[in-house]
Order: structure tokens, then C-alpha cells, then sequence
């Protein structure tokens, strides 16, 4: 298999359609370049509401099954033979029987299959299975390979891998035997899966953390009822901070550092968000940092979780630094100011037109001496109201 998959697409496999559409998935195919079986677990990475990608864990069918202490559909703990199957009745273990079929696949299920490139370069070949009948909830089954021996058949479904067939010998079967082993191998199973799943959650987390912080943003969890914040090293470095220093601190404290003359808005954002009044709270406050210094944060939050009451319980967001934009912005302001103070001291019309002729700027000289003021005279064409229409080709002429 190569070092790297960066740059393939691989848009066709399901788990990743529907981690995009669902926000999670679970699969299970046949590795396109390993060519190994595996179980995939998907998980869509957001930013603020939009998908930055899907983190995907694969874990190979050999290592469950191994890890499940199966040999040939026999488990230690079952006095039974077991096979899992997906949801088309592809077998999926024991490896000794994978990729055979329950029941003969259509042409349309082997389509999709194709399409899906779900389990490429397998004949799909059917293991040959009869249903005889049901007998006490159990089916009676039969397998060409062993045509003289008829079987119980028992089906439990498997979340996002298919069902989980046990088999077992009329003549040994015990309902309270049969009850409790499925139940151990079916809880023994989850414990494995959910535990990857655990742990691709947190890798799908780490790398929306990454990502955030990647950007400059820092990254930032309330935990409401107690009122501590927990914040991403990037926030105390932002402010001036040492990484222990701004850790962990109650939300009450660090609105001290807000500027007074922002924390009436940003109380209010975040209130409207608290009560559900808004998904999101957006606010742009100075912070004092460790200097003494002001920096403009614009911080970004939304409640994560709620009780049954509809009370809010945790809150999540980031914080960046947009003191270069802010003081971009003042510094445009004042070259504004300075302009209209300059232009509207002028004794001359002072005009800007774009390239069609549209007034642009109008200065309060220009006022007195057309009779427009600038507020009606604004987006309109100066050719067509300045100058008389006998005029008006030889001036556009000259305009050209």
C-alpha cells in the first residue's frame, strides 16, 4: 500500500457520503489499494456548522476476529458456529467462508456492489443455503455442502455491519444456552466496536482542534453548571500568557478582562444564545492582555447540550485575534474622516464618477453650484443631469 493517500478521491465509497449527509457512518468493504477486509467508522469534521472533511478509522475483519478468539465461524465462549453477513447476505466472517453468500445476489445487487467497489475483484460465489421452515422462532436450514445435516438458525442484527447468524445442532440445542452465548459473543462484539468508535471520535476531534487551531483561532468549552472554561494553549499565548496560567478559569473571572464598553453587547449575544433565541453567538470584544495591552477577539459559540428542561449545559467555540483587521478598519476611518474634511472645505466641485459616468462622490461645493444634494445625486449619471443635452454628445465624445 502506498505511504500516502493524499490527493486520491475516493468520493465513491459510502462511508464517506454518508458522514458528509449524516455526520457519521459505519461500512464494511474490501480495501481498494490494501485489498484488505475492513470496518470503516466515519465521522464528519465541522467548523462553525460546515463540514471541513471525514475522518475515517478502518479496522481489519482479521483483527476482529482474532480478537474475538474465532476460528473457522467457532467462538470459545459458543458451542456453536456463527457467521456474519452485511445487509446483502455477503459473508463477512469466518474468514475461511468470507466473501460467499448467504443467498444467490441479484443483478442489481451486484451492481451496486460494483458501483460501491464494496468488496472489487470477489466472485461473490453463494455458499448454497436452503430455509426449510420456522420451528419455535428458530429457521431450519441447510447447507449444500453438507446436505444430510439440518441446522437451527438463529439471526441478530449487527449496527452498520449487517446480522450475526448463529447455527447450531438440533439435537444439542438448549434455548438458555443458546440465549446467553449469543448475547455474550453479540456484547462481546459491540465492546470491540464501540471502543474504536470511542476512539476514532476522539481522533475525529483532535483533528477538528488541529484544524481550528491551524487557522490562528483558538479553541475554547463551557461547562456551564460549574462555570469553568477550558481554553486551547493558543488563547493564553494570544493574550500573553503562560500555558498554565489561563488553563482553566471560571467565566465569571475572565469577563474581567473584557473592555467595559464591549461587554453590554457580548452579554447580550450570549444571553440570546443561552435562552435559544440564536444558534450561534457572535461577539467582538477587547480583551486586556497580561501587558496591559487591548486586543480585539471576535468570539464565535453555540450550545453544544441541553437538559430535558431545554436548559443549556455546555457551550463551545473559538476565539481569534482580529485586532490587525480592527485597526485596518480605523485606520480607513480616519483617511475617511480626514478626505470629507478636506473636500468638504473645498470652494470647488469636487466630482468622482466611475468609468460609466455614475457619481461617486459629491462634495458640498458640488451642491451649491448644481442645486443637487448629494444624497439624491449619489449612483445617478453626471453626463445625463450636469450637462444639457445639446451638449451631451461632444462632451461624451471628449469623456471617450
Amino acid at each position: 500500500a502506498p505511504v500516502s493517500f493524499l490527493g486520491k478521491n475516493y468520493g465513491f465509497r459510502v462511508y464517506f457520503r454518508q458522514a458528509l449527509a449524516q455526520g457519521e457512518s459505519a461500512y464494511v468493504a474490501k480495501g481498494v489499494t490494501s485489498r484488505i477486509p475492513g470496518y470503516y467508522l466515519s465521522h464528519a469534521v465541522r467548523l462553525q456548522g460546515k463540514v471541513l472533511g471525514v475522518v475515517v478509522s478502518k479496522i481489519s475483519m482479521d483483527m476482529i476476529e482474532a480478537r474475538l478468539g474465532w476460528h473457522n465461524g467457532h467462538n470459545g465462549h459458543l458451542l456453536t458456529s456463527a457467521i456474519i453477513a452485511d445487509p446483502r447476505g455477503v459473508v463477512l466472517m469466518p474468514q475461511n467462508q468470507r466473501f460467499q453468500t448467504l443467498l444467490p445476489l441479484s443483478p442489481a445487487e451486484r451492481q451496486a456492489i460494483a458501483g460501491e467497489k464494496q468488496y472489487e475483484g470477489e466472485a461473490l460465489p453463494p455458499l448454497a443455503l436452503t430455509r426449510l421452515g420456522q420451528v419455535k422462532g428458530m429457521t431450519r436450514v441447510r447447507f449444500a455442502a453438507a446436505p444430510d445435516r439440518t441446522l437451527f438458525e438463529k439471526a441478530y442484527p449487527m449496527p452498520g455491519m449487517g446480522q450475526l447468524y448463529l447455527y447450531e445442532d438440533p439435537a444439542r440445542y438448549m434455548a438458555t444456552l443458546w440465549l446467553h452465548a449469543a448475547l455474550g459473543f453479540a456484547a462481546g462484539l459491540v465492546a470491540v466496536l464501540l471502543a474504536y468508535l470511542a476512539m476514532q471520535r476522539r481522533s475525529s476531534r483532535e483533528a477538528l482542534r488541529l484544524a481550528i487551531e491551524g487557522s490562528g483561532d483558538a479553541v475554547w468549552d463551557w461547562d456551564i453548571p460549574s462555570d469553568e472554561l477550558r481554553y486551547s494553549h493558543s488563547f493564553a499565548a494570544m493574550l500573553g500568557y503562560g500555558d498554565n496560567e489561563l488553563g482553566h478559569v471560571r467565566a465569571a473571572l475572565l469577563r474581567r478582562l473584557v473592555d467595559p464598553r464591549d461587554a453590554g453587547k457580548a452579554e447580550a449575544e450570549l444571553e440570546a444564545c443561552l435562552h435559544g433565541r440564536v444558534e450561534q453567538c457572535i461577539a467582538e470584544q477587547r480583551f486586556r492582555c497580561r501587558d496591559g495591552s487591548w486586543k480585539w477577539i471576535l468570539s464565535r459559540g453555540k450550545v453544544t447540550l441541553r437538559d430535558d428542561q431545554g436548559r443549556p449545559l455546555r457551550m463551545s467555540g473559538t476565539h481569534g485575534d482580529i485586532t490587525g483587521r480592527k485597526q485596518a478598519e480605523e485606520a480607513l476611518q480616519e483617511s475617511k474622516n480626514l478626505l470629507s474634511a478636506i473636500t468638504g472645505a473645498a470652494r470647488d466641485a469636487i466630482i468622482l464618477i466611475d468609468d460609466a459616468g455614475n457619481i461617486l462622490f459629491w462634495n458640498a461645493a458640488a451642491e451649491k453650484l448644481f442645486g443637487y444634494p448629494a444624497g439624491e445625486i449619489m449612483g445617478r449619471n453626471m453626463h445625463q443631469i450636469v450637462v444639457p443635452e445639446r451638449f451631451l454628445g461632444a462632451h461624451e465624445t471628449g469623456f471617450a
